[in-house]
C-alpha cells in the first residue's frame, strides 16, 4: 500500500472500498465485529460500533448488494489510516468506570457508546488519556 496523503480522497476511496469488500466478504462468512454480529443490512439494537479509529460510527455505507458498513463521517476523508474509519474495532473496551468530558465545555459523564460524537480516549494538553474519552453535551447547539 502508498504512504497516506490527505490530499489524495480517490485513492483513499479505493482503499476504502477495496476493505468494504473484505468486510462484505467476511460477514458473509459470519464474520463478528467488534462485540456485535453484523448480518447483512441488519445492525446491533443499539446501533453502536466503535471504530479503529476511535470514534463510535455515525453512518453507514450502503453496498451496492444492500449491505450496510458501519462508518465513521468524522474520519472517513481525514484520518491518517484511510481503513480506520471503516474498520469496526475488534475488541472494544468495558466502560465501566470510566468518565467522558465534553470536547468543548469540558462536562463530565459515566462513558458510554451511546454518548453523541463518543470517542474513545480524550487529548488533554497535547498528551493522550487513555483512561478518559471525549463526546459532546449539546452545549453549543446541535446545528
Amino acid at each position: 500500500m502508498k504512504d497516506f496523503d490527505p490530499d489524495d480522497c480517490e485513492a483513499q476511496t479505493e482503499r476504502a472500498i477495496e476493505n468494504a469488500d473484505r468486510q462484505r466478504h467476511a460477514l458473509k462468512e459470519g464474520a463478528v465485529f467488534s462485540t456485535f454480529e453484523l448480518q447483512g443490512p441488519k445492525m446491533p439494537a443499539d446501533g453502536r460500533v466503535l471504530m479503529q479509529c476511535g470514534h463510535v460510527a455515525q453512518g453507514f455505507r450502503t453496498l451496492p448488494d444492500g449491505t450496510r458498513m458501519p462508518v465513521c463521517i468524522i474520519c472517513a476523508c481525514i484520518s491518517k489510516d484511510p481503513l480506520a474509519p471503516y474498520t469496526p474495532a475488534p475488541d472494544p473496551p468495558d466502560l465501566t468506570g470510566r468518565t467522558a468530558y465534553c470536547a468543548d465545555c469540558k462536562k463530565p459523564t459515566p462513558s458510554a457508546y451511546t454518548l453523541p460524537f463518543f470517542e474513545l480516549g480524550r487529548w488533554v494538553k497535547g498528551e493522550r488519556k487513555e483512561d478518559e474519552d471525549t463526546y459532546y453535551c449539546g452545549c453549543r447547539g446541535w446545528d
